[in-house]
């Protein structure tokens, strides 16, 4: 009995140290251990139909999410560009609207789409991703692609250099046909700098550019304009939401959800780790401010030219 006194004691001794310490870091993060539900998709239903309409549901709203974080993102963007002026904010944010792009882009084109895994060979995954991607279109009313209706399918131009940036910057670095400098991760006011590789591949290398006033995105020589883009997601999110009730009226019956619930470590011991985190970011981050930026870069600033006095051309001998 004594024993199992003085560990309760120890116990309540250890929980209140617990929970001052929460308290602590409560003041900083408020919902540090707030509950957080756990979203599942049914996976299956007894009705074919059902099923069907299940997993199109799961799709429509990976579509749509993904299309939100564009719209959000790109509006972003042009506000760090043209209210901020800064451009690493507005990088940063069109990266983040291009990727939710870009999947987008994958779930309603299926180009590509032929690796499989265990158990479904390449062909099979293909097969599956090509009836997925057209089953989407009829859903939200897109074309097929290459129709040049939606600049949705004009994502594919920039998709590969945006995934593939170590690529493009070994061509960069090692390309001998390339002279000159490279101009990269800028704004640009409709002015750009240009190298062309002297080769048969004249591709150019002025990287990536956006021009916010016309929001032309540049990624060597593909480009992609975010004004219809932004539009069209706009429009995809618009056509989600009108198929959706249509859907759910075929969710009937059983449904069959067979999740397990994993636990991880929980309360305060659990936020050790997250406490360390705190320490060494803060002081990383005071480490980096401290720190002179040195660089090779230059900044090219175009200037025009003064206009010609107006001369009238009837007089003119």
């Amino acid at each position: 009995m004594l024993d199992v006194t003085r560990q309760a004691l120890r116990a309540s001794g250890r929980q209140r140290c617990d929970d001052a310490a929460m308290s602590e870091l409560r003041d900083r993060w408020p919902h540090i251990d707030a509950p957080r539900p756990i979203p599942v998709y049914p996976h299956g239903a007894e009705d074919p139909a059902a099923a069907a309409a299940l997993r199109d549901l799961m799709y429509l709203d990976e579509l749509e999410r993904q299309a939100r974080v564009f719209t959000s993102s790109f509006g972003d963007a042009m506000t760090a560009a043209l209210v901020a002026n800064d451009d690493q904010e507005t990088w940063r944010h069109l990266q983040s609207a291009v990727f939710a792009a870009i999947v987008v882009n994958r779930l309603v084109d299926a180009e590509g789409a032929n690796r499989g895994w265990p158990g479904v060979s390449g062909k099979e995954a293909l097969n599956m991703a090509e009836d997925r991607a057209a089953r989407l279109r009829a859903l939200v009313g897109l074309p097929e692609p290459g129709t040049g209706v939606t600049a949705i399918f004009d994502v594919r131009d920039v998709r590969n250099s945006m995934e593939h940036i170590d690529q493009r910057l070994d061509r960069v670095s090692h390309d001998a046909e390339v002279s000159g400098g490279v101009a990269d991760w800028y704004l640009s006011d409709g002015r750009v700098s240009v190298a062309l590789s002297a080769g048969v591949d004249v591709t150019p290398l002025g990287f990536r550019a956006f021009i916010p006033t016309s929001s032309l995105l540049l990624f060597n020589d593909k480009t992609l304009n975010l004004f219809s883009l932004d539009i069209d997601m706009l429009a995809l999110q618009h056509n989600i939401n009108e198929v959706r009730p249509k859907l759910a009226k075929d969710v009937r019956g059983n449904k069959s959800y067979g999740s397990q619930l994993a636990e991880f470590p929980s309360g305060y011991p659990a936020y050790e780790g997250f406490k360390k985190w705190e320490s060494a970011r803060a002081e990383s981050l005071s480490t980096l401010e401290a720190q002179e930026l040195v660089g090779v870069k230059v900044w090219l600033r175009a200037q025009d030219r003064p206009a010609e006095p107006c001369q009238d051309k009837a007089n003119t001998f």
